[in-house]
């Protein structure tokens, strides 16, 4: 377990959040905006799952199966943090209440151009968190069950993730209250809509996007990297 909290993936996250700490924080001081502080929050959530596709994976091929099952069951329920923060770029519509009527005067904020490269950087960093988790689950299953029934896991995981990021950005959900089953479930099938079928495809549709894009991108990178070695 030690080498999880000593590798590379932590020598990332830290990384990581080095720079979501440093253009949070060029943008909310000027501007005395400190509420937006919870950005930082939103990619805690964000790393929480990817160390638990490593616990799980540490579990799995020591022959830790209970450990492993729950270990994979918590990376579940909190893998949508890491999609959810996609839902963040919506703060970036703060450029669109002027870009006509004043378009020279916010061309030239400072302080908008900050704010876009801190919800970039910090948006990029959540999803790449909950992506590289993923490929970890994926990867590790494939051998055992077959890349067809693996991409099916991936696709039933992502439909998941996508009502959990719709009831965690509307009705306001999250990751905790699971330990309130009742409230959750009551909450969660109250707030069903006409929109929640099209959010839900359509986030599902996108996380799957997303996760071929890196999927693919890893496999060259990796070829990559045994050619040169070659």
């Amino acid at each position: 377990m030690k080498e999880i909290f000593t590798g590379k993936i932590t020598r990332f996250v830290i990384l990581s959040f080095i720079f979501v700490t440093v253009s949070c924080c060029l943008y909310s001081i000027p501007n005395k905006d400190y509420t937006w502080f919870y950005i930082i929050w939103n990619c805690f959530l964000a790393v929480i799952p990817l160390y638990f596709s490593l616990f799980t994976k540490h579990f799995l091929e020591n022959n830790q199966k209970i450990k492993g099952t729950i270990s994979g069951l918590i990376w579940l329920l909190f893998f949508p943090n890491t999609i959810y923060m996609l839902t963040d770029l919506k703060y970036l519509s703060n450029f669109s209440t002027e870009i006509w009527d004043n378009y020279d005067t916010l061309n030239f904020n400072v302080i908008q151009w900050i704010f876009m490269g801190n919800v970039i950087i910090s948006v990029t960093c959540g999803v790449l968190f909950g992506m590289l988790s993923l490929y970890i689950m994926h990867t590790m299953f494939i051998e055992k069950f077959g890349r067809f029934k693996c991409a099916l896991g991936v696709t039933a995981v992502m439909l998941l993730s996508s009502f959990g990021i719709y009831i965690g950005r509307f009705p306001r959900l999250n990751s905790w209250d699971i330990v309130r089953p009742a409230f959750l479930i009551e909450t969660a099938l109250s707030s069903i809509t006409k929109f929640t079928s099209f959010f839900v495809l359509f986030f599902t549709i996108l996380s799957l996007i997303l996760y071929i894009i890196f999927y693919m991108f890893v496999k060259i990178c990796t070829g990559i990297s045994k050619s040169a070695v070659d």
